[in-house]
């Protein structure tokens, strides 16, 4: 596995999961100082059983 981007995890708002496309995304707002916006990252993993756990983890940060 390759880290391709970093993003605080205090930036994120929300994330959504789907299941029968093994997608996990997740909504983070952009630093302080700069506009104000919301940016979407799309993660897909290999199997439910991945998705699913990059979910929870991504929630117990809301």
């Amino acid at each position: 596995m390759r880290l391709l981007f970093c993003q605080p995890i205090r930036r994120v708002n929300c994330v959504i999961g789907r299941t029968e496309r093994h997608e996990v995304a997740y909504i983070a707002r952009e630093p302080s100082g700069q506009v104000y916006r919301r940016l979407c990252h799309l993660f897909r993993t290999k199997s439910s059983h991945q998705r699913e756990k990059k979910s929870k983890f991504c929630m117990n940060f809301i």
